[in-house]
């Protein structure tokens, strides 16, 4: 005959909550309970989150030493030099423009014009020529130097667009391309001939002496028309009354 164990009669829940108390009773009198532990809340994503400034930028205003990065209320959330760091600008610019550059390079051509490197968004570009100088051997290759731009400032920028993308592009007084050159006033004479239009529309302190009368040897904004059958563009930094563009 199969033998079935002895119950006891209890419910086993009885049993466990004797079993409680017989280990609650074994605790060294006077000691402390312990506590739960319970973990601090998690700090959401918005409490610790810092917004980026740039975000809020709506247009980038072409001023002649630099770029002033407004927001809608026509606030400047940063101003970039011109002769700030190459790779500073374009990091800047890219987020602002929510985009990267393409980088186009230009190796030059001894001995009329140095290398330069463009970085390109669909309607804006900054213009970086390298300091150097071609090598005297037949390859006539490019040398890059470690010394300052003397020339001018460390780089140019260059629209043909009224913007790019959401954010507009913008000149100090409002100017942007599009807008009508013919009401604009003064002029400036190129080599190149009276298919090229050069118009100041804002200049900067003046930096010395002039070197061509009548024209503030000064960084300025313009708007250019680069020869026949070329497109309006603003471009900064250009001292008119030091050299020709």
């Amino acid at each position: 005959m199969t033998r079935h164990p002895r119950r006891t009669g209890l419910p086993d829940l009885v049993l466990a909550a004797g079993l409680g108390i017989v280990l609650s009773g074994c605790a060294t009198a006077g000691e402390p309970e312990p506590q739960p532990s319970v973990d601090p809340p998690a700090a959401s994503a918005a409490s610790t989150s810092i917004a980026d400034p740039l975000a809020s930028v709506t247009a980038v205003v072409i001023r002649p030493q630099g770029l002033d990065l407004v927001d809608d209320g026509g606030t400047a959330v940063a101003t970039l030099s011109y002769d700030d760091e190459t790779v500073q600008i374009v990091e800047i610019l890219s987020s602002v423009f929510g985009s990267d550059a393409r980088v186009e390079e230009d190796p030059g051509a001894c001995c009329e014009a140095g290398r330069v490197t463009d970085y390109v968004w669909d309607g804006f570009r900054v213009i970086d020529d390298h300091m150097g100088h071609f090598s005297d051997d037949a390859e006539r290759n490019w040398i890059d130097d470690d010394g300052p731009d003397v020339h001018d400032m460390n780089v140019r920028v260059a629209a043909d667009s009224a913007a790019v993308g959401e954010v507009a592009v913008i000149a100090g007084d409002g100017f942007a391309i599009g807008d009508d050159l013919d009401v604009l006033e003064g002029r400036v004479d190129h080599p190149g001939g009276p298919d090229w239009v050069q118009i100041p529309l804002e200049t900067g302190p003046v930096l010395g002496a002039e070197v061509i009368d009548d024209t503030p040897n000064a960084y300025s904004v313009i708007v250019q028309v680069a020869g026949p059958g070329a497109e309006p563009q603003l471009v900064a930094p250009v001292n008119l009354g030091a050299h020709a563009i």
